[in-house]
């Protein structure tokens, strides 16, 4: 995508570059179009109205498509951070479920483990992956209930 944006803001500076060559083409076509005859001027003036109704949709769509990759870029990056973040919360909620439960007999010590998993990752996209560690554990056991429609 950087490589597409870096070939459009190229693109885009050709435009910029010609826009004088345009702009002096148009005002002598339009002094010709002053001295022709009607039927000539009218006839060239189509064609010319034509080309420069593609030269601004160029430019136009040049701008459009620069400024979707830039927001799109933006967007996977944003994607990029919520995935290593949630790999990392991931990380860390194997670590607690793969202890030795050495806190089985202390409750406070249990309550701190279980509040430890319940760091949420940011906004992440599934409402079930912000169920911390604990909302999967039946009452009263230390087994892991997988239902996502426990909720």
């Amino acid at each position: 995508m950087e490589g597409r944006l870096k070939d459009l803001k190229v693109m885009q500076g050709a435009l910029a570059e010609h826009q004088s060559e345009v702009d002096y083409l148009t005002s002598t076509v339009d002094q010709v179009f002053q001295k022709a005859p009607p039927e000539i001027s009218h006839k060239y003036r189509t064609e010319m109205d034509s080309i420069m109704t593609r030269w601004r949709r160029l430019s136009s769509t040049l701008g459009e498509q620069a400024t979707k990759i830039t927001e799109l870029m933006a967007k996977l990056l944003q994607f990029q951070n919520d995935v290593k973040t949630l790999r990392k919360w991931m990380a860390d909620v194997d670590v607690f479920l793969n202890e030795e439960w050495p806190a089985l007999g202390d409750s406070e010590a249990l309550q701190k483990q279980l509040e430890q998993c319940t760091v949420r990752p940011g906004n992440l996209l599934s409402p079930f992956l912000w169920q911390p560690v604990s909302h999967f554990l039946s009452p009263g056991s230390l087994s892991p209930t997988f239902s996502p429609l426990a909720a």
